[in-house]
């Protein structure tokens, strides 16, 4: 909870966590001198002296924004990344129906129904990629200069499909590194020749570990407790060594660019399932931090085994960590 006023600037926080995927209520009372916020029916913070009630002092003009801020990040006493992952429902601000929202993007391009119910983890529902550029990501270059080499580790979860898993490209021509479902079988493939191909276990699985490596002799991939390996030609190599070092190209969770009316379509088409952790290079990737993200992408929120499709509930609101809507308040269910 933060406050800034002409009276003080104050940012404090406590309690337990409530990024637990479960349904939480929220209440934030400005009451003569104090803020006092309450969860679940309790009293968890209060803060008193810092404020003149907000009802005894008429404003021209109040904006209110939910799931982000209307300020600049770095304005913040604490800078942190604001824009929510989450749902939101059975709003009320300033005790006001919600008839008079105005500038929401509640009703917009991209909104999303809510889960039943939902677990760690960034789901991708088949229809959008993230991308982050190479130049922002760990070189893998060594102190002592050892050979380059090139991690990647996954976990995820996901139904029989053909979708894209990662690709690593230069620029929007094909991908020279890519690891993609092929129905039943995870398949990484390294420039035009070097293919592994490594079958999914049979049966339901909650996740599946997944370990992708390049060095200057094999492409090995490790699944579960299966590992495939292959030669690779020296040019297959050193073409993908020097567009990571170089920082140029991109790596694409998800999907490709251009699907749909590129060439590209081709080589596989979005991915849909749930991807628990990525790292790149010991790095666990942030999708905040992507250069691009797709807003049907929940950054941190997974639906849980029993809801493979969207579920929406009347009333309820599905914030992409993206950004901020300008109307009321609710309850939050949100890993972030």
């Amino acid at each position: 909870m933060q406050i800034h006023n002409s009276v003080i600037s104050i940012s404090v926080s406590g309690g337990q966590s409530i990024n637990d995927g479960r349904w939480h209520q929220i209440m934030v009372k400005n009451e003569g001198d104090s803020v006092v916020l309450e969860l679940d029916g309790a009293e968890l913070l209060t803060l008193s002296q810092v404020s003149h009630a907000i009802l005894g002092h008429p404003f021209l003009e109040m904006r209110i924004a939910v799931g982000g801020l209307l300020i600049p990040w770095k304005d913040l006493i604490i800078p942190m990344n604001t824009a929510m992952d989450g749902c939101l429902r059975r709003w009320n601000w300033l005790n006001t129906s919600s008839s008079w929202l105005e500038g929401t993007a509640l009703d917009g391009e991209g909104t999303k129904g809510c889960f039943p119910s939902i677990h760690r983890g960034s789901f991708f529902p088949g229809g959008g990629l993230a991308s982050f550029l190479l130049s922002g990501l760990p070189s893998g270059l060594s102190a002592n200069n050892e050979s380059w080499a090139l991690a990647v580790e996954v976990s995820f979860s996901a139904s029989p499909q053909k979708g894209v898993i990662l690709a690593v490209s230069p620029a929007e021509l094909a991908p020279i590194l890519s690891l993609k479902l092929e129905d039943t079988d995870v398949v990484a493939q390294l420039g035009d020749k070097t293919v592994l191909q490594s079958p999914l276990p049979v049966g339901a699985c909650p996740a599946l570990a997944l370990l992708l490596r390049v060095n200057s002799s094999e492409l090995t991939l490790h699944l579960g407790p299966h590992v495939t390996s292959e030669s690779i030609r020296e040019a297959e190599f050193e073409a993908l060594r020097r567009l990571w070092l170089s920082g140029e190209g991109r790596l694409f969770l998800g999907g490709l660019p251009g699907q749909g009316d590129t060439p590209l379509t081709q080589e596989g088409s979005f991915f849909r399932g749930c991807l628990h952790e990525i790292r790149v290079q010991g790095l666990m990737l942030d999708l905040d931090s992507a250069q691009y993200r797709s807003n049907a992408i929940w950054a941190y929120s997974c639906p849980g085994n029993e809801s493979l499709g969207l579920s929406g509930t009347d009333g309820d609101a599905k914030l992409g960590g993206k950004g901020e809507v300008s109307p009321t308040l609710a309850a939050s269910p949100l890993p972030s």
